[in-house]
């Protein structure tokens, strides 16, 4: 919700990992999961609903379920925003709408690696992130395919030979979801180069202080 987006910011996160779908118009809008009975007060998919809809639903005490331009609007490049596309069907309303700001401001990330390629058939510029669960030969390779800096990656699958291999290719890596401290510490140490967590506060200060 824009109301914890807003919260991140004020907590000092560098940046925002967020979710995007497309409704039943078209319009880029920012949810985990397919479908809205876990986290709103609607049922059924997310794409079966238009924007005008999507707004009469209660995402937590009265928070809509935001758009994507409602995102970038709030965090106004305060924040790098990674944009992980959850719908193969979204990729150009998701660029549509990210374009419009600086491009070192945000990143695409998708599991899905055909909507990164499309991606960067569109732009040479957009800073497009593989997402895996471990870091593999065919997810480094597909990562220097495409251009791409960086690999968001699970943590658990994370350790000192996997850091050194990414880096003997030129890729950085981001590791997903870290809420632990003492594990947030292990990686840093590691030197991962970014940690998303749901605890900004906490494991922001491990990582700079290791």
């Amino acid at each position: 919700t824009l109301r914890a987006f807003g919260l991140a910011l004020d907590l000092g996160a560098d940046g925002i990992e967020l979710d995007v779908r497309l409704s039943a118009d078209g319009v880029p809008v920012v949810l985990h999961d397919e479908g809205l009975d876990r986290t709103t007060t609607g049922t059924g998919a997310v794409r079966e609903y238009t924007v005008a809809e999507l707004r009469c639903l209660d995402a937590d005490s009265g928070q809509t379920v935001p758009t994507l331009a409602e995102v970038i609007e709030l965090v106004s490049e305060r924040a790098l925003l990674d944009v992980e596309i959850k719908s193969s069907d979204a990729g150009p309303a998701t660029f549509a709408a990210l374009s419009g700001i600086d491009f070192d401001s945000w990143a695409i990330s998708s599991f899905d690696w055909n909507v990164l390629r499309s991606l960067r058939a569109m732009s040479q510029r957009v800073e497009l992130w593989p997402l895996t669960h471990e870091v593999t030969a065919e997810a480094l390779q597909f990562a220097q395919e495409i251009g791409a800096p960086m690999l968001a990656v699970y943590h658990l699958g994370i350790n000192a030979q996997v850091v050194e291999r990414a880096r003997e290719r030129g890729i950085e890596l981001m590791v997903w979801t870290v809420n632990d401290r003492v594990r947030a510490h292990e990686l840093a140490q590691l030197g991962v180069n970014a940690v998303c967590t749901d605890d900004p506060r906490s494991i922001r200060s491990i990582v700079e202080a290791t």
